[in-house]
């Protein structure tokens, strides 16, 4: 399998474009690939101390 085509370091370490990220509220997200067991409260608790 040929793997050069894939990322070498963490979406994290991607360089972001900050002027583009809202920085009032309402902010919204797009989370992805969840299990089907999560729920609102369980997504709350992930995300209670991000600041």
């Amino acid at each position: 399998v040929d793997m050069s085509g894939l990322p070498t370091a963490p979406r994290s370490a991607v360089d972001i474009d900050y002027s583009t990220v809202p920085n009032n509220p309402p902010f919204v997200i797009h989370v992805a690939n969840l299990s089907f067991e999560i729920d609102d409260e369980g997504l709350r608790r992930i995300f209670a101390d991000l600041k």
